[in-house]
């Protein structure tokens, strides 16, 4: 396996950025989003597979405050965010790669206060948002590619931090942290259609921030920060099915934000932002499996957000905006 990383590498561009996410492109080629301090939508991109970035460029939105980015079937980006309003809009791709179309509100109700976006089996992109109250509200596409569908409630209240993955089915689940901060789910009951209703994780109350991450073997583990600051997780005992209890990964740190990611050879790998904004990692010693490693420092210095993803060649690649809101990346050197 692969431990040797970059150093750390600016990405330019202008200060003051409030929120980052980073997608794949069709052929490969990473794509990063930020919304500046204005609330536009700006992004910068690989210029070939692995490589080298572009300049950024606005894709001309003000007023945005959350973002999330997905692929459709034919592997257009698509990008969704919260105006000013709370209400949700969007931007794709108009060929695989390419350009750009303008934005389109998706209606619905405006207050909304976090959104996260999920593929179903069928290929339909699927979002989802958390409301003023925290209840979580749904709209999909209504065919792979194409136009959306009307909104729907899942009848939570409360909620403050929403996740979303699809089993190894192809069936959605769905997480949020209630407010006292225990985890819930809800997960289709076949691929493509019908909702669960919410049951409880368990596990400690406090909790303050959530990832979700497939193993190879496609069972889904969930990992919190909880009110201490260490990371705990919880994972499928088989594909599809029902869950373990929690354990502790031991970060003694304070983490302030986590990402999870998998690398080439199925190994979950997890990232946390300490106390003090540096970058910390431990990874699965074998894919799908306990024990982990011990928490290795990838430096860094007043680091906050942050996003994984994996390169066309499968290497990880770190993004984080840093305290004054700039976009930083690390990222594994080839074998």
């Amino acid at each position: 396996m692969n431990n040797k990383w970059s150093d750390w590498q600016s990405r330019g561009g202008e200060s003051g950025n409030i929120a980052m996410v980073v997608g794949s492109n069709q052929d490969g080629r990473l794509e990063a989003f930020v919304l500046d301090k204005k609330g536009d939508l700006r992004h910068t991109w690989q210029r070939k597979p692995n490589h080298d970035w572009s300049e950024w460029e606005s894709r001309g939105f003000k007023g945005a405050k959350a973002l999330c980015v997905g692929n459709n079937q034919d592997g257009r980006l698509e990008v969704f965010v919260l105006d000013g309003n709370g209400a949700l809009q969007n931007v794709w791709q108009l060929k695989p790669n390419g350009k750009w179309s303008d934005w389109e509100s998706r209606k619905g109700e405006a207050g909304n206060i976090a959104l996260a976006v999920g593929s179903n089996q069928d290929g339909r992109l699927e979002a989802f948002v958390l409301s003023k109250d925290g209840d979580v509200k749904h709209t999909w596409q209504q065919k792979a590619n194409f136009d959306w569908g009307y909104w729907e409630s899942r009848d939570f209240k409360g909620a403050k931090a929403l996740g979303v993955e699809s089993n190894q089915d192809g069936r959605l689940e769905a997480f949020v942290l209630d407010s006292d901060g225990v985890l819930h789910n809800t997960w289709q009951q076949v691929a493509n259609y019908n909702w669960n209703i919410w049951e409880s994780r368990g596990g400690e109350k406090g909790n303050t921030a959530l990832a979700v991450g497939k193993n190879m073997d496609g069972r889904l583990e969930v990992f919190v920060i909880t009110e201490s600051g260490d990371i705990s997780h919880t994972w499928q005992q088989k594909p599809n099915g029902k869950w373990f209890g929690w354990e502790s990964r031991n970060f003694a740190e304070n983490a302030k934000s986590i990402a999870v990611g998998t690398n080439k050879d199925g190994r979950l790998e997890l990232f946390a932002v300490d106390k003090n904004g540096a970058l910390w990692h431990c990874w699965q010693e074998r894919p799908n499996f306990n024990p982990w490693s011990k928490w290795v420092s990838l430096g860094g210095t007043d680091l906050r957000d942050i996003a994984v993803r994996n390169n066309e060649d499968g290497r990880l690649e770190v993004f984080a905006l840093n305290g004054k809101g700039e976009l930083h990346n690390i990222w594994q050197l080839p074998y």
